[in-house]
């Protein structure tokens, strides 16, 4: 394969493959509103005291985190939920357990809309 052309000025060219620049692309964005985001920060405020209830009523008694492990591992579900919204939770959350441990799933809603999630996984085995 050549590279080389040679033009009538006598001076050897080589060819260039063409390649694709690209340009960013400026775009206008919107101009920023921090109201829902303040908000969600506000609502998982509230979850995160929920979580905190829990998590010391867990971690300070073993007798309640018994009570928790073993109507889980006996699938009760509606013990395992009553033993947590026991703690004076003010958002209800969802629950889910297996053999490995445990999950606590919070929606914190605005205006009926869910405007924030906090998650927690804790393990026993």
């Amino acid at each position: 394969m050549r590279y080389f052309h040679h033009f009538r000025s006598g001076y050897p060219r080589q060819y260039i493959q063409p390649f694709y620049q690209r340009r960013p692309v400026w775009r206008a964005f919107p101009p920023v509103n921090t109201a829902q985001f303040r908000q969600s920060a506000g609502v998982s405020l509230a979850l995160f005291q929920d979580a905190r209830k829990i998590m010391e009523k867990i971690s300070a008694s073993p007798s309640f985190s018994s009570r928790i492990m073993s109507a889980a591992q006996e699938s009760k579900h509606s013990a395992v939920e009553g033993l947590i919204l026991s703690t004076g939770v003010r958002n209800k959350p969802s629950l889910s357990f297996n053999p490995d441990g445990f999950t606590i799933h919070f929606t914190g809603r605005k205006n009926n809309r869910p405007s924030a999630e906090l998650t927690i996984q804790l393990r026993w085995r």
